[in-house]
């Protein structure tokens, strides 16, 4: 029975850590849903470009009415690898088919030990006959 007891602690644990991992992993979720909604937003906000050159290494700078092109560009792609992000945790959160069946075998397993077990400790049956 003593492993009986430590295997319950176990799938506690487990379940507790499960549950815990799932909220983290909805909480990153969430941020890079919010971060692509972020980056399209920047595409049509001024855009501060800026540089260092020249001889004396100056910095200059000019606010422009949005992002040039090529930093349009690089929004939209960072946009689109955090809302990908994004879906495939919840692909994952929600594809619970493996889960359900690995939970429904360790049911069956856990009902099979238990059932052996009361097998083991009857006493055998004296009218049956041995073949």
């Amino acid at each position: 029975m003593k492993d009986a007891f430590a295997r319950a602690d176990t799938e506690k644990a487990t379940r507790a850590r499960t549950t815990d991992m799932a909220a983290l992993r909805a909480e990153i979720s969430e941020k890079y849903l919010r971060k692509a909604n972020e980056l399209l937003d920047q595409m049509d906000e001024p855009h501060l470009v800026y540089s260092f050159g020249g001889k004396e290494n100056t910095y200059n700078e000019h606010l422009l009415d949005r992002a040039p092109t090529g930093d349009l560009r690089n929004l939209m792609t960072a946009s689109a690898v955090a809302l990908d992000k994004h879906l495939k945790i919840l692909a994952t959160e929600t594809d619970s088919g493996a889960a359900t069946a690995a939970s429904m075998l360790s049911g069956i397993a856990d009902a099979l030990e238990k059932a052996a077990e009361v097998l083991d400790s009857e006493p055998p049956d004296e009218t049956s006959t041995k073949v």
